[in-house]
């Protein structure tokens, strides 16, 4: 079964998602923080405007990257060359598959400590990052690469066809 333009709306709708809390951490809201880190929610814009800015940037991304999933199954967005489209789509794709899917590993080696885990963990940050962010970034990568195999497998926008009854 080939991926349809599904893979692209489930996407993008996935980035816009967890842009969310990068905006309301990035404007000084606290909500759901600690499940990041437990430096970040001492962070407000008085001290660590640097640090907030950073934040507001990753929620940034995330939409552009949803943007991009969009792009890919709608048939008349604007995208730059179909084989730069390909490569960085499906490079983007693998490194949010390889970074969710190391921010899985490396939590459940601590959490079994299989490795060294450090001398104060902040072990509620860990085990979310366990349950909650490693497996959003590899999901995201996951269906981003299915959007730009739908796209790979799409008639050539740029390209005219013929009526489908038309004679040869």
């Amino acid at each position: 079964m080939r991926p349809g333009p599904w893979s692209g709306y489930l996407a993008a709708a996935w980035a816009f998602a967890f842009a969310v809390p990068s905006f309301l951490w990035g404007c000084g809201m606290h909500v759901g923080v600690q499940s990041v880190g437990r430096d970040l929610r001492y962070y407000t814009w008085s001290n660590h405007a640097a640090a907030l800015v950073f934040v507001l940037f990753t929620g940034c991304l995330k939409v552009v990257g949803g943007l991009f999933a969009l792009a890919l199954v709608r048939p008349r967005a604007p995208l730059p060359a179909r084989r730069l489209t390909l490569v960085g789509g499906y490079l983007l794709a693998g490194f949010l598959l390889l970074y969710g899917l190391q921010d899985i590993v490396l939590p459940a080696l601590m959490e079994t400590h299989v490795i060294h885990v450090p001398r104060d963990p902040d072990w509620f940050a860990i085990r979310w990052h366990l349950i909650l962010w490693g497996p959003y970034f590899a999901a995201w990568g996951a269906l981003l690469a299915l959007a730009v195999h739908h796209y790979q497998g799409a008639p050539n926008a740029r390209t005219p066809h013929a009526a489908p009854n038309a004679p040869a």
